[in-house]
């Protein structure tokens, strides 16, 4: 999040930016929060937060090439190995969800 940013205009950045998609963040559901402390980067602590955007048209997903490879889609079971902090999420997507969101959850 930049300085002056609001969240939805950070959302809409990040989605622009990153997934080559338009969003519109007025009904964003949060997802949770997260933080953790990294021993190893001097005592770095991150904060994130994630929220669930339901996307109301076909957009297709264009990865930005200078931070993704491929992405893949997934809706029941988390992938190993993952992170803790997208165990975390993908937890709460799927408490909210039931892992198939097409909507106001």
């Amino acid at each position: 999040m930049y300085k002056g940013e609001t969240i939805d205009t950070t959302l809409e950045r990040i989605a622009r930016a990153e997934l080559g998609l338009t969003i519109d963040p007025r009904d964003k559901i949060l997802v949770g929060q997260f933080t953790r402390k990294f021993k190893i980067e001097l005592n770095r602590q991150d904060l994130s937060i994630a929220y669930l955007i339901n996307l109301t048209t076909t957009q297709g997903i264009r990865l930005n090439a200078g931070h993704f490879s491929e992405y893949t889609q997934v809706t029941k079971a988390v992938l190993r190995p993952t992170g803790s902090m997208y165990a975390y999420y993908f937890k709460k997507y799927q408490e909210l969800s039931k892992g198939n969101f097409h909507g106001k959850v």
